[in-house]
């Protein structure tokens, strides 16, 4: 059995197995539906949503048909591996990434990072070891901007959501590092601080 899909939004669009990069992706609409829907695995998504959301200027019949080509050449570059839960999950109305599928994401690790410190008991970050851990384990996902360089032509929708993701990600990001700087700097650990 394959390793999992590893999808990295943070810093840019990476996508590796076993350690390698997948880079075969016809177009930056392929890119930008795998981000979204994993970004978004949480739910089902309306195919009319999805066709909407990168392609707003079309009509919508056109709209869905360009969805149809994008979700294939999706299933292409990233093809089911036998016997293991698939990626996605479709029907005739909707699409949605397997929660319990076959990668893993950033975005979401950081995310379940930030949780779990959220809900620790401690009373002061520097009172917490496993807290620091946690910060230190989402400061080092962070290798910068959502889909930092990332272009969708056309498609002001999913620029206002990547924008959006990108503005609460930076602001995560910024409490991570400055809360670590001010940690290792009341603990004299200087070249950490820095």
């Amino acid at each position: 059995m394959l390793a999992p899909i590893s999808l990295s939004l943070l810093g840019g669009f990476r996508v590796e197995q076993n350690g390698e990069p997948i880079a075969a992706f016809e177009s930056n609409k392929v890119r930008a539906l795998l981000a979204y829907l994993a970004v978004e695995a949480g739910r089902s998504h309306q195919r009319s949503a999805l066709a909407g959301l990168l392609w707003p200027d079309h009509p919508e019949e056109l709209a869905r048909t360009n969805l149809r080509h994008v979700l294939r050449q999706l299933r292409q570059t990233l093809p089911d591996q036998h016997g293991a839960p698939p990626l996605l999950l479709t029907s005739q109305q909707t699409i949605q990434a397997n929660p319990v599928g076959t990668f893993t994401l950033d975005v979401t690790q950081f995310a379940e990072l930030l949780t779990a410190s959220a809900r620790c008991g401690h009373r002061a970050l520097g009172d917490c070891p496993d807290c620091i851990e946690r910060y230190s384990r989402a400061a080092a996902l962070y290798g910068g901007p959502f889909l930092a360089n990332f272009v969708l032509h056309n498609s002001d929708i999913f620029d206002e959501w990547a924008m959006t993701q990108r503005e609460q990600l930076h602001r995560q990001a910024l409490e991570i590092f400055f809360t670590l700087a001010s940690h290792y700097e009341a603990t004299a650990e200087y070249d950490l601080a820095r």
